[in-house]
């Protein structure tokens, strides 16, 4: 009964299938989609910057010292502000006054919520407070590893922060502050009572574009980055493509002065050959190599010899990196498709398969960007033979891009809805929830443009594509009664010779033109 039971439990484990690294590929499958990859590769020159500008701020020396890193959704943002927090929390901050005197400062790396800034400064600052004070008390208790490694040169800091003791004045003068208290009033209180010159704070505040534009907000986050008060504490905000004008808007937005495009990181792609150093390294960390004696001694047990687990590999690994198109979103989702299909057909791997599992891999990956590209869509699908026409316009233009006026004609002319064409004002909504949802970008001369992810692209010429076979939206039937279809494949040089607007004004000339019974519906 004993034997039995044990037998039947093996089976229930999986023991010859490599339980360990199956089950470390599901927890992979089961992260939430905006986590930070398991391996971080490349964006040293962003990481660099925003290191400098906490440093500059630790050394009190300057202001204004707030960054900005902007991207489309998924090109990375949360794993930049993670991967920052990271390498930097708790490190030890090092440089010399005037004088040639060593001065030194504990970092810490705070990520907050956007709906903290709308709070009253002495909860926003409390609330900074109660994580640094959670975060020593870890570090105490012998938690938080990866920090305690920074606290080599600085551990004398951090030793003389944690046995500070309040005094009765600094007791009466933090109990004194108020909500009303301004935000000047209770950094100082803080900066002078609690955390003194030897600690600086790195506020990370990721989907900034999400901080509504209050009067606390736009106070608080104007006091850290003007430096009106004692506290070393610098700004590093993360947000869609339009963040940057978010925050320096004046009457919308946060208004922030003295921002400019040299303070802001836009990022989209992964430099070549960077998808792949995160497949490879994601699988190490995975425990999918043969050294691993689960994974080895699973794989032995099924024919495999240790050059065939590499080869097989190596293709797995090739097949998600071209499948990415670079894009940091799109690697995140290769991986996991490549590890369900691994879990999938764990029973049935075999030396012989590799070409089924590749195109297995192959299949749902391309599956899974369309459906990524459905949920961005979402509420704007319909519309989306109007973004094939941007598109094609912006393809064609000299300049880049198309106009603001451009982009709302083109969605306007091109809605199905009702039989009538939008208004200039719903036209313009539809056109900023399509750059919030990363379906369109605002260009550096503000102009309007697809992002520049090739897989988008041809997500959208696709959808260009289908609604002229399905003969729906009266602006793809104009470009096309004009001889303004040609493939995304064609050569500029075969590409009509047409600027952006008088394309899109001739297209909807033409559409006008029909009579309204002749118009597709």
């Amino acid at each position: 009964m004993a034997k039995e039971a044990k037998r039947q439990s093996g089976k229930v484990s999986g023991k010859g299938l490599a339980k360990e690294p199956f089950e470390a590929m599901q927890r992979y499958i089961d992260r939430h989609e905006r986590s930070a990859p398991v391996v971080f590769v490349g964006r040293d020159g962003i990481l660099s910057d925003l290191m400098s500008a906490v440093k500059a701020t630790a050394m009190d020396d300057a202001k204004g010292m707030t960054r900005v890193v902007q991207g489309v959704p998924g090109a990375g943002k949360t794993a930049i502000c993670e991967e920052f927090t990271r390498k930097h929390q708790s490190e030890c901050l090092v440089w010399k006054d005037e004088d040639g005197k060593e001065e030194k400062a504990i970092l810490f790396c705070v990520q907050l919520d956007p709906s903290a800034l709308d709070a009253p400064p002495l909860s926003f600052v409390q609330g900074i407070h109660e994580k640094w004070r959670r975060h020593c008390l870890d570090l105490k208790a012998g938690k938080g590893r990866a920090a305690l490694g920074h606290l080599d040169r600085g551990s004398d800091i951090l030793r003389l922060w944690l046995n500070r003791s309040t005094e009765h004045e600094s007791a009466k003068r933090i109990g004194a502050l108020t909500e009303h208290s301004s935000l000047d009033v209770c950094l100082s209180t803080y900066a002078r009572d609690y955390w003194g010159d030897d600690m600086a704070i790195a506020l990370c505040i990721d989907e900034v574009q999400n901080c509504p534009a209050t009067r606390q907000s736009r106070g608080i986050l104007g006091s850290l980055h003007n430096r009106t008060h004692p506290a070393r504490i610098v700004p590093l905000l993360f947000g869609l493509p339009n963040a940057l004008d978010y925050v320096s808007d004046r009457e919308n937005g946060l208004g922030l002065s003295r921002l400019n495009a040299r303070a802001c990181h836009e990022i989209c792609l992964l430099e070549p050959g960077q998808a792949r150093e995160i497949a490879t390294g994601t699988f190490d960390k995975l425990g999918l190599e043969w050294n691993n004696p689960n994974w080895g001694g699973c794989l032995a047990k099924r024919g495999f010899s240790p050059r065939q687990w590499h080869d097989w590999r190596d293709r797995i690994t090739d097949a998600v990196a071209d499948g990415s198109s670079n894009f940091p979103q799109h690697v995140t989702l290769g991986l996991s498709i490549a590890c369900e299909v691994l879990i999938d057909r764990r029973k049935t791997l075999a030396p012989n398969n590799l070409a089924e599992v590749l195109q297995d891999i192959q299949a749902k990956h391309h599956q899974i960007k369309i459906t990524y590209y459905e949920q961005r869509m979402n509420a704007i699908i319909q519309h989306g033979a109007a973004f094939g026409s941007i598109c094609r316009a912006a393809s064609r233009s000299a300049n880049g891009g198309i106009t603001r006026a451009e982009a709302k004609r083109a969605i306007a002319v091109g809605s199905d809805e009702d039989d009538k064409d939008l208004t200039s004002e719903q036209a313009g909504e539809i056109l900023e929830k399509a750059m919030e949802k990363g379906v369109l970008r605002r260009l550096k001369n503000g102009r309007i443009a697809p992002p520049d992810i090739p897989s988008m692209a041809t997500y959208l010429d696709g959808l260009l594509q289908d609604a002229l076979d399905a003969e729906e939206a009266p602006a793809v039937h104009a470009l096309r009664a004009l001889g303004l279809t040609a493939s995304a494949t064609d050569t500029p040089a075969e590409q009509p010779k047409a600027s952006a607007s008088r394309t899109l004004l001739a297209a909807q000339k033409a559409y006008r033109s029909r009579p309204y019974s002749s118009r597709p519906l």
